[in-house]
C-alpha cells in the first residue's frame, strides 16, 4: 500500500466506498471515514495494513480472514454491524462497519476518570451480550479491549464494540518478524498463556476452546478492573511491556478495594483475572456474580438507563410517528380501506379549499426522464421532492431522506435533491416532511435496477394534515 494511505481513494467490492479521511488508528491497520455510494452512508473502512508492515504470514491472515463470515453474522444491539469486507491487495483484507459518532471508552477513561459502578455495569451487560451472541456463531477469543468499545451515549452509558476475533495470540505476536509491541495488543491475552509458557507442561492447559472462553471472561474482568481503577491489572501504563509481561508471573493486581470498591467487588473480579482458577464457567456466571456483588442503588440505576425511554430523547432517528407506520405491514384489505379513507380526505380538504380559499397540498409522483450523462459513469436517479397544490402547481421543498434496512432499521443520509447511483439492489427510501409548522408526514419509495433502467416500484404516504411531500425522479 502506499504511505500515504487511503485518503480520497475509492474501494470497491459490492458497493463503492468513497474513503474521506482517517477516523482512528487500530493496532492491525487504519480505520477510515467513507461514503458508501449511492446512498452517501457514513462508514468505517478498517483496513488491516498493519498486517503486512508486521511480516504477517499468509496462514495468518488467511486465518483472521475466514472469522469475517461469522463476524458478519452478529446483530447483537452492542455489536458494531459488519456491512461489508474485501481486500485492497493479498495482504490487505479490509472490513466496513457502520459509522458511528463517539469515543472509545479508553479515550473517556483517559479524559474522565475512572467509571462509576452503574456505568461499569451497564457495559459489561451489553457487551456480554455481544460476547454471547458471539460464542454461539463460533467465535472465540475475541480480543476485548476499550480502544474497541466506542461510547455512544455517556449518560446512559450505550456502547458499540467492533472487531470480535480479529485479534493476536501470543504465539501469533512471536511469529511476527516486525511486530509493534505495545500495550493494547497484549493487554486480551490472558495469563494462563504466559504462565503456560513460563512453567512448561507442569500447568495443564484447558481444552482449546475452553481455554478461548475463559480467555474472553478475563478480558471481560480486565476491562471492568480498567473502568473502575483506570489501569490494567497488568499492563499499567507507566511500566514497561516486558515489566506487564512479569508482573503477570510474578504479581497479584492491586486490590480494586484500594480504589474504593467494595470487598464483593473484589472477590469478583479476583479469581476472573487469572491468579487463581477460574471459577465461572461461561461469561452469563461472571457477570451474574458481578451484578450481584454490586449494591442495589448502582444496579438500579443500570437498570434505569437500559431502558429506552432514560436519558435523553434523542436516541429514535425518526419521530415516533413515523418509526411505527413503517414497521407494519398493510394488508390488502387494509390498503383498500386507507385508499377510501384517503379520497375522502382529499375531497373534503377540496371543499374546504373552495370554501376558504385556502391552498390544499396533495401527493401527485411526477416521473421526469433526463439524458445519460455525458461523462459516461451516468447518473441514474436524481431525487426531488415537492409540494402540490389542487391545481396542480409544484413548489420544491428539501426534505429529510432515509434509507431504511430490510430490518426496519432507519439511517439519515441526506436531503433532497439527492443523486443516486446505479443500484446493484432493490433500495428503499423514506422521505420526511417535519417542521415549518407542518405535521410530520413521509413518503416511503422502494427502487430498484430493471432492465437497466433505476425505477420506483412503488410507495405509500403517511399524511397527518391535508398537505404532503410528492416525489419526482430523473435519470
Amino acid at each position: 500500500m502506499a504511505k500515504e494511505g487511503l485518503r480520497g481513494s475509492t474501494l470497491a467490492l459490492n458497493h463503492f466506498y468513497e474513503v474521506r479521511g482517517v477516523a482512528r488508528r487500530e493496532l492491525l491497520g487504519t480505520v477510515y471515514l467513507a461514503e458508501a455510494q449511492p446512498f452517501a452512508r457514513p462508514v468505517w473502512v478498517w483496513v488491516l495494513d498493519q498486517l503486512l508492515e508486521m511480516g504477517a504470514s499468509d496462514a495468518l491472515v488467511d486465518r483472521l480472514r475466514q472469522r469475517f463470515d461469522s463476524i458478519g453474522g452478529l446483530s447483537a444491539e452492542s455489536t458494531l454491524r459488519l456491512l461489508d469486507f474485501g481486500q485492497v491487495d493479498e495482504q490487505t483484507p479490509f472490513l466496513v462497519y457502520d459509522a458511528v459518532d463517539g469515543r472509545s471508552l479508553e479515550e473517556q477513561l483517559h479524559l474522565h476518570g475512572p467509571f462509576s459502578l452503574w456505568q461499569v455495569l451497564r457495559v459489561l451487560e451489553q457487551l456480554a451480550e455481544s460476547v454471547r451472541e458471539a460464542h454461539a456463531a463460533g467465535l472465540h477469543g475475541l480480543g476485548l479491549d476499550l480502544s474497541r468499545v466506542i461510547l455512544l451515549d455517556p449518560e446512559r452509558c450505550s456502547i458499540r464494540c467492533y472487531g470480535h476475533g480479529l485479534c493476536l495470540s501470543r504465539e501469533d505476536i512471536q511469529s511476527l518478524p516486525q511486530a509493534r509491541l505495545e500495550h493494547a495488543l497484549m493487554r486480551p491475552i490472558p495469563p494462563s498463556a504466559f504462565l503456560s509458557a513460563e512453567q512448561g507442561e507442569s500447568v495443564s492447559a484447558p481444552p482449546p476452546e475452553r481455554g478461548l472462553e475463559e480467555a474472553d471472561i478475563y478480558a471481560l474482568a480486565a476491562l471492568c478492573y480498567q473502568l473502575l481503577t483506570g489501569q490494567h491489572p497488568y499492563f499499567r501504563d507507566e511500566r514497561e511491556l516486558s515489566d506487564g509481561v512479569l508482573a503477570i508471573l510474578r504479581e497479584s493486581p492491586i486490590p480494586t478495594t484500594e480504589y474504593g470498591c467494595s470487598e464483593a467487588v473484589e472477590r469478583v473480579l479476583r479469581p476472573a483475572l487469572g491468579q487463581e482458577a477460574m471459577p465461572y464457567h461461561d461469561v452469563a456466571s461472571f457477570v451474574a456474580a458481578f451484578r450481584a456483588a454490586v449494591d442495589a442503588e448502582s444496579r438500579a440505576r443500570a437498570e434505569r438507563a437500559r431502558q429506552p425511554q432514560w436519558g435523553n430523547a434523542a436516541d429514535e432517528l425518526l419521530p415516533k410517528r413515523c418509526s411505527k407506520a413503517s414497521r407494519a405491514p398493510w394488508s390488502t384489505g387494509l390498503k383498500a380501506l386507507s385508499a377510501l379513507v384517503l379520497a375522502l380526505l382529499l375531497s373534503n380538504a377540496f371543499t374546504l379549499y373552495q370554501a376558504l380559499r385556502t391552498p390544499v397540498w396533495a401527493l401527485s409522483p411526477i416521473p421526469e426522464y433526463a439524458p445519460a450523462a455525458e461523462n459516461g459513469e451516468g447518473v441514474d436517479l436524481v431525487l426531488h421532492t415537492y409540494l402540490v397544490d389542487a391545481q396542480g402547481e409544484h413548489r420544491a421543498t428539501p426534505v429529510d431522506v432515509y434509507q431504511v434496512s430490510r430490518h426496519g432499521d432507519t439511517l439519515l443520509i441526506g436531503q433532497t435533491p439527492m443523486i443516486l447511483r446505479q443500484q446493484q439492489e432493490e433500495a428503499r427510501l423514506r422521505f420526511v416532511l417535519a417542521g415549518d409548522g407542518v405535521a410530520t408526514q413521509q413518503l416511503d419509495v422502494r427502487i430498484d435496477d430493471r432492465g437497466g433502467r433505476s425505477m420506483i416500484l412503488g410507495y405509500e404516504l403517511e399524511r397527518e394534515y391535508a398537505r404532503s411531500a410528492s416525489l419526482s425522479a430523473a435519470r
